[in-house]
């Protein structure tokens, strides 16, 4: 994405060229996640300019980069889309709409009339009373603060959030403002007197504040409304602007009155819009405010005013000054009720905001707004573009649109929604200059050994090497001259030796095991002859499941059972091993694995072996009892094994038991050996719960996985389309 590119994140929207590692993002499952990387390329070529209906203005990106959508089908009984609109609904046989499941589509693959799918922000998070000395400067006695000063007075040190203070903040959202000093005032046109009294009788209602002072202009239609004090004026200035100046273009909703209960959020729309229209010169409020309607099931129809076109109108002249715009306007022209829980439409106010005609373009559920894509275009581009990695989710919102980190899994040339299912189809005429495959976090060389159509090429592994502490988990060994053409030759090793060996298979895995040297040559040409891996099932995807009902399932329990949850009747999020079983050509008996010296080979197919390891910090630390590898006490047992008898695959692979024992303990070296046999207990992961590898059967270990904080925070649905996760 361009680097000016809007992102939701918790603190409002950011572009994505100012976003931080550590920064939270809204995903595509409803819910802020952290971000772990800031990804930035360089890119010459024509980004997709995609622009849906009602948000007009869209969202631009590089051919690759996904976007949470559908493809539509033609419906047989109408010869128009299959949607599941009411109107459509009423008509439509066949029902295609039914099979709809919301993916990860390229941008070049989606095309006008395709749905693209976009949250409602529907967390909510009740928050009964905020502080409202800020700065934390004022005197207080009791649950009285007070702000000095010659008119200075006692204010509840708490204002509680209700629907009198959201309908007061849509108003000052709309038409207040301050002088940055003492005076918070509010503006508006003679004949809304009903909404001054409102003002009026909110500020007492709220702060307790009941002295005011009405000013009208000379040869204006203009009141506006004064209330004195600096304390509150550093409320409003630190709540609801996201930097100085404090002025229109700067003012913002804080995330917490985003995700407040939705009667609240009516209130404070209301206010807005009586204040405003659904006009507004600052892009955060404009997209806070976007947030609220979608929860109250409303979409906007958000369009913009820019500077330089309101400029070209001209004729912008009050009162004999020519008014010049500094920055962007942004307009709600039109708003589509698709549900109206509080009555909205019943005060006047929104009548003339609705259009006449009732169609709507797309539909809601209770977690998304499916909106049908209206324009595309692609325009040249030539500079840097950025990308996030985020916690768990891997998705963020952009303003209009919910995209993906398109460097991850989910897209590569297994992932379930690469749309492909042999190396062929995805890459044509040039598969044939693919030497090698990487197996990722969630599969071992077994998993890939079933797929024939990658017999000619080599498995490598070094995933998961994104920090020291993992670096080397899994690793590739290559046997020959360490030189970049040395390594390109024996990246090609496996379509060599398939070649020359199809008649008579010898595996060639085991000679790592046999002569372990580093360095020595086994045989004339570069190759790769073994891999260490990490044991497949304790990624987050491996098996079939529902984290949020505790159900997890083989891919045979699935097949037996469907792919319903049985407790909640939703859709099971499907693991790795289900891609596996649906790809494979073989079964795992077919391969005839045995183990020579410890290595996993395959007696029929020439293969190099494999070992699966536990890091040695986690066996150190489960002989000892610790829960965390970061102990003071396991770090100092780590570097003493380390320190006397090399590194950690030397120690894991090669350590005499009795050597093990002599510079730590009898059960670290009991602990080795259990994981070199792979005399272990694995409970295997599954919809994004990492799985729990022990040791020792009866050692008590927790999922590595954060639940939702706030009990009353709503459990996002399991996505349909995490069928997840690639192979390779």
């Amino acid at each position: 994405m361009k680097p000016e590119t809007l992102i939701h994140t918790k603190e409002g929207v950011k572009k994505i060229s100012d976003i931080k590692v550590g920064d939270f993002v809204y995903t595509h499952k409803n819910r802020a996640r952290k971000v772990t990387d800031v990804l930035v390329n360089y890119f010459k070529g024509d980004l997709y300019h995609i622009k849906p209906w009602y948000f007009s203005l869209g969202l631009a990106t590089t051919p690759e980069h996904p976007f949470y959508a559908f493809k539509v089908t033609k419906c047989s009984t109408t010869g128009d889309k299959c949607l599941p609109t009411p109107a459509h609904k009423r008509i439509c046989k066949n029902k295609l709409y039914k099979l709809y499941k919301p993916a990860w589509i390229q941008a070049k693959s989606l095309g006008l009339g395709d749905i693209l799918v976009f949250p409602r922000f529907q967390n909510t998070t009740l928050v009964e009373q905020i502080p409202l000395d800020i700065s934390d400067k004022y005197k207080t006695e009791g649950n009285q603060l007070y702000s000095g000063g010659t008119r200075g007075r006692a204010f509840s040190k708490l204002v509680s959030i209700n629907a009198d203070f959201c309908r007061l903040i849509g108003y000052y959202l709309a038409e207040g403002y301050t002088n940055s000093r003492d005076e918070v005032a509010f503006a508006f046109h003679l004949s809304e007197e009903d909404y001054v009294e409102d003002v009026i009788k909110l500020m007492k209602s709220v702060f307790g504040l009941s002295h005011h002072r009405k000013y009208i202009r000379n040869n204006t239609k203009g009141i506006e409304i004064s209330f004195y004090s600096k304390l509150l004026v550093e409320f409003f200035t630190k709540t609801f602007y996201v930097r100085s100046p404090y002025n229109a273009t700067t003012k913002t909703l804080p995330d917490f009155m985003i995700h407040l209960p939705t009667q609240l959020n009516s209130e404070l729309f209301r206010g807005w819009w009586r204040g405003d229209k659904g006009y507004t010169s600052s892009v955060d409020l404009m997209n806070g405010m976007k947030a609220v309607c979608l929860r109250l099931g409303i979409v906007p129809s958000i369009t913009k005013d820019s500077k330089v076109g309101h400029l070209n109108r001209g004729n912008h002249n009050y009162l004999g000054r020519e008014i010049k715009a500094s920055t962007d306007g942004y307009a709600f022209s039109h708003l589509a009720f698709y549900e109206d829980p509080y009555n909205l439409l019943l005060d006047k106010v929104f009548k003339n905001s609705v259009p006449k005609l009732s169609r709507k373009h797309g539909w809601i559920d209770e977690d998304y707004i499916y909106i049908p894509i209206r324009e595309m275009s692609k325009y040249p581009y030539d500079g840097e573009v950025f990308n996030l990695e985020v916690e768990e989710d891997n998705s963020y919102l952009a303003e209009f649109a919910t995209v993906h980190n398109c460097w991850t899994p989910w897209f590569s040339l297994y992932g379930s929604n690469s749309g492909f299912d042999h190396i062929d189809e995805a890459f044509g005429k040039y598969s044939k200059e693919i030497f090698a495959v990487e197996t990722g976090l969630s599969s071992d060389p077994v998993m890939n050994w079933r797929l024939s159509q990658l017999d000619d090429r080599a498995i490598v592994s070094f995933s998961d090497a994104h920090s020291p502490a993992k670096m080397g988990r899994e690793a590739t060994i290559i046997d020959g001259e360490l030189s970049y053409q040395g390594l390109v030759e024996a990246l090609k090793s496996q379509s060599r030796h398939s070649e020359r060996s199809e008649e008579s298979p010898v595996n060639a895995g085991t000679a790592y095991a046999r002569d372990p040297s580093p360095g020595k040559p086994v045989q004339d040409d570069n190759k790769v002859i073994g891999t260490i891996e990490f044991f497949p099932e304790e990624g987050k995807y491996h098996y079939n499941g529902h984290r949020v009902c505790g159900v997890t399932q083989h891919p045979k329990e699935t097949k037996e059972n469907g792919e319903t949850c049985p407790v909640c009747g939703r859709r099971l999020t499907v693991g790795v091993m289900q891609r596996v079983e649906e790809l494979a050509d073989r079964s795992e008996e077919e391969l005839e694995l045995t183990k020579e010296n410890g290595w996993l080979v395959s007696k029929k197919y020439s293969r190099p072996g494999f070992r699966r390891l536990v890091p040695l910090a986690e066996i150190v630390a489960e002989a000892l009892g610790t829960a965390s590898v970061s102990t003071k006490k396991v770090i100092e047992q780590f570097d003493t094994l380390i320190n006397n008898l090399g590194n950690e695959i030397d120690i894991l692979l090669h350590a005499k038991r009795e050597d093990i024992e002599k510079y730590s303990s009898a059960r670290i070296a009991e602990g080795v050996e259990k994981v070199r046999i792979e005399d272990i207990v694995i409970d295997p992961g599954f919809d994004g719960l990492y799985g729990i590898v022990k040791i020792w059967p009866e050692t008590k270990r927790e999922r590595k996985f954060d639940p939702p904080k706030n009990k009353k925070e709503k459990e996002p649905k399991s996505n349909p389309n995490q069928d997840q996760l690639t192979l390779i």
